[in-house]
């Protein structure tokens, strides 16, 4: 939102700077269906944009903004800054038809996106090929006419090849096989550094190589620029001033336990707002599927009292052995440092373990794979979810995660209950003072807490049985149902 404060507190540009005649077409993809994570993070981004075009000289009537939010964008009062709904029809339009004397094209595209695919609704998508078509034949008529196109999606580099030809410059963000990042609703994302050096005056060319020095420990944006046209064009005016990024100085991360430890030095002729830290795991992979990444732990390095370049943060309950932490800093006019990149080796992290036991798999197979689900989507590695299905597994599998690098074990039994006992199998059953011996071995040879999620008739009468040894304080969890 600060980046987006600091764009109005300017006038948009209307003296111009260079010859260009340009228009824009800005695509907000995706909309606000259900499930959609990352809609604000792409209205954030279109939104910011659209401002700094029209900051660099473009007139309201030269950009066409395709998006399901009608707000007002420039404060008139009037909800009159969105052309129309994002569709093939009305993208193959404005391409084709609305261009008029203009001789630079501008083209900005993010939301989700596959190989060779953009998504520009829940329900509809356009293809490389058939964007590449209305390019052609837009710039048929006058091959001089100049076209940008800047692409933020997952797999957005899949486009480079269909796209590439004389008099254009193509941009996106990841390469033909990778996922974008849109961290923080879209402050930490190539769209974000790209039009924020925009904003600030530079051509295309340079504002790519700063995006890609700023998300290069995420993902590798790619640049195609054509024959005819230099990368250094500008974006409407170009209209610069003096700025200077802030500037990451020294930083020095530890890990004790499972608490990691951030210091860091950071400056600016601006003054600093913010210091934090995004944390990754040193082999993060979010599998085959493409969706984008808006979510990874972070946490905030606050001021020092006695040094006024000093920041210091924590990170509480951090489970994985080998993670990357990059630091950014923010100065008080919204500019973003280069990131300062650290790794870390955790040989002594414990982790969390979990036991699944269902007294009926065919009968509650859908609990254990919602309960699978969930335990993968919290980060618990494969081998640290375990199932049993006898008393005796049941017994094992706990005497297993009693052991020096285990921290938290959850347990989570699901099936037919009685008075004081579960049923694990047809001919077998779990006494809850059994259970409770159990648990109070595996607390003396733990760090963390045991969590037991008890889903079956009768489950509460557990909760006076399960108490937690003597001298121990209480952090056995329990939770029933029904």
């Amino acid at each position: 939102m600060l980046r987006i404060i600091t764009i109005i507190a300017f006038r948009y540009s209307k003296k111009k700077t260079n010859n260009t005649i340009s228009k824009a077409i800005v695509v907000a993809g995706g909309g606000p269906y259900p499930g959609n994570k990352l809609w604000d993070s792409t209205r954030m981004a279109a939104n910011f944009a659209y401002r700094v075009l029209r900051y660099q000289g473009i007139s309201k009537k030269n950009i066409l903004y395709f998006s399901e939010d009608n707000i007002d964008l420039d404060n008139n009062g009037k909800a009159d800054d969105i052309a129309g709904i994002p569709t093939s029809d009305n993208i193959r339009t404005a391409i084709s038809s609305w261009d008029g004397n203009a001789n630079t094209l501008i083209l900005y595209l993010t939301d989700h996106g596959k190989e060779k695919t953009f998504h520009l609704s829940e329900s509809e998508t356009l293809s490389a090929d058939h964007l590449n078509l209305w390019l052609s034949q837009y710039q048929s008529g006058n091959p001089n006419k100049r076209v940008i196109v800047i692409y933020d999606a997952c797999m957005s580099g899949s486009f480079v090849p269909a796209l590439s030809a004389n008099n254009r410059i193509i941009v996106t963000s990841t390469e033909a096989d990778e996922d974008a990042y849109f961290i923080s609703q879209g402050s930490l994302s190539f769209s974000d550094a790209f039009w924020s050096d925009i904003f600030n005056g530079n051509h295309v060319g340079k504002s790519f190589d700063s995006a890609k020095q700023a998300v290069a420990e995420f993902q590798n944006p790619m640049i195609e620029i054509g024959s005819n046209i230099s990368g250094e064009v500008p974006i409407g005016n170009g209209i610069s001033y003096n700025r200077e990024l802030p500037l990451i100085e020294t930083v020095s991360c530890t890990i004790s336990g499972n608490r990691i430890t951030c210091t860091a030095t950071a400056g600016g002729k601006d003054g600093i707002a913010r210091v934090w830290a995004v944390i990754m795991p040193s082999d993060y992979d979010i599998g085959t599927l493409s969706r984008p990444v808006v979510e990874l732990p972070s946490f905030e390095l606050m001021p020092d009292n006695d040094d006024d370049n000093k920041y210091t943060g924590m990170y509480q309950n951090y489970l994985v052995r080998n993670i990357r932490i990059t630091i950014y800093a923010e100065d008080r006019n919204g500019n973003t440092s280069v990131p300062s990149l650290t790794y870390l080796s955790g040989l002594n992290v414990s982790e969390d373990k979990a036991v699944i036991a269902a007294g009926n798999p065919d009968i509650f197979g859908k609990n254990i794979q919602q309960a699978e689900d969930a335990l993968k989507f919290q980060r618990y590695a494969d081998g640290n979810i375990m199932k049993a299905a006898t008393v005796e597994e049941l017994h094992l599998k706990l005497a297993d995660c009693a052991s020096s690098d285990t921290h938290d074990v959850l347990i989570y039994l699901v099936g037919k209950g009685s008075p004081g006992s579960f049923r694990i199998s047809n001919t077998e059953s779990l006494s809850a003072t059994t259970l409770n011996l159990w648990l109070n071995d595996l607390q003396e040879k733990i760090s963390g807490k045991v969590v037991v999620v008890y889903d079956a008739d009768y489950s509460g009468m557990f909760i006076p049985l399960l108490k937690p040894p003597q001298g121990k304080r209480a952090d056995t969890d329990f939770r029933h149902f029904g």
